[in-house]
């Protein structure tokens, strides 16, 4: 599907809905643009879910979706029981992953609002907006607009003071318009910032008018989370003496076909020398009951100068993990 027709079927998305909010909210299940079109926001509170399709002019474009009970998870896993935030491009496979807002979780997403986030393990998506003090309706009538401005007053670069928030919307609807807001520009000075909106929909999103996320995702997709943890990452050994070093594993893995058993092995790779060092045990096992007990690699010096080694993890997802970037180097 094209941009282009994605933008038309998008725009005969059926306005006729029950669902209304009060001003100076969005409506809770909406489906708009931001003002330069390079991202299309659909966000449906009801059923806690929201999908952004970011560079929707581009043949490429990255699809975000945020997800409450997401379709299709491996059974019994954390993303069968908590949010889930999957990042694909339909058009390039390798750039699929996703995230799981739990006590585990990796880090906030940015393609959403950051106030749906309570913390990294808890998310609930909510309105589009959120003020940070009471909002004020204007009085001033207009023909056209409806407008509201925020109580707490800021002061911008040049000295004067403004509302910290503002929003309008079309008049007597739930259309917003633009929003205001003090902050720094691309100038890194302190203004109002607008921000132009489009809106497409008001009502639950027509999903078959959506890009559709992977329905082999949770097989198919990095886990976002998954990591090695060593401790050091680096170590000086003297000839003829040992040294440890702690591994475990960040999160815990995927049970995949009743089993979460992960095996990490080394192997060296390019560095100074490439037989000065030997270690045990050859092989460590983790799994979702120990994923975080450390474990000791013991690496013994035999031969002078630098060696490096890096892992080679089989099983519970983390095949998926590129071990360079878990590299050990002893000097």
């Amino acid at each position: 599907m094209t941009a282009t027709i994605l933008l038309i079927l998008m725009s005969f998305l059926f306005y006729g809905s029950d669902v209304h909010c009060a001003q100076p909210y969005f409506p809770p299940q909406v489906t708009f643009t931001s003002e330069d079109r390079t991202a299309v926001y659909a966000i449906d509170e009801f059923n806690q879910l929201a999908h952004v399709i970011y560079g929707n002019l581009s043949p490429e474009p990255l699809n975000h979706y945020l997800m409450k009970n997401t379709p299709f998870p491996i059974p019994d896993s954390p993303q069968a029981k908590h949010y889930v935030h999957l990042s694909s491009n339909s058009s390039s496979p390798d750039h699929c992953y996703y995230e799981t807002a739990w006590k585990y979780g990796s880090r906030f997403s940015t393609w959403f609002s950051l106030h749906w986030y309570h913390n990294r393990a808890s998310v609930t998506i909510g309105n589009f907006v959120n003020f940070n003090s009471k909002m004020i309706h204007s009085t001033n009538e207009t023909i056209l607009e409806d407008y509201w401005y925020s109580e707490e007053k800021c002061k911008i670069d040049i000295g004067k003071y403004y509302p910290c928030e503002e929003i309008y919307f079309t008049k007597n609807t739930d259309l917003p318009l633009k929003t205001v807001r003090i902050g720094v520009d691309d100038h890194r000075k302190i203004a109002s910032i607008t921000t132009k909106y489009t809106i497409l929909s008001v009502g639950k999103p027509d999903e078959t008018s959506l890009i559709p996320y992977p329905k082999d995702w949770a097989y198919a997709c990095a886990d976002f989370a998954l990591g090695l943890s060593r401790d050091p990452e680096s170590s000086m050994i003297p000839l003829n003496e040992s040294g440890t070093v702690n591994i475990w594993l960040n999160t815990p893995s995927h049970r995949i076909n009743e089993n979460d058993t992960v095996i990490v092995e080394w192997e060296r790779t390019n560095c100074e020398c490439s037989d000065c060092i030997s270690w045990t045990p050859e092989r460590l096992v983790f799994n979702i009951e120990n994923f975080n007990q450390p474990q000791k690699l013991t690496i013994t010096r035999f031969k002078q100068g630098t060696e490096c080694i890096v892992p080679i993890l089989t099983g519970g997802a983390y095949d998926q993990l590129s071990s360079p970037q878990y590299r050990i180097t002893i000097m």
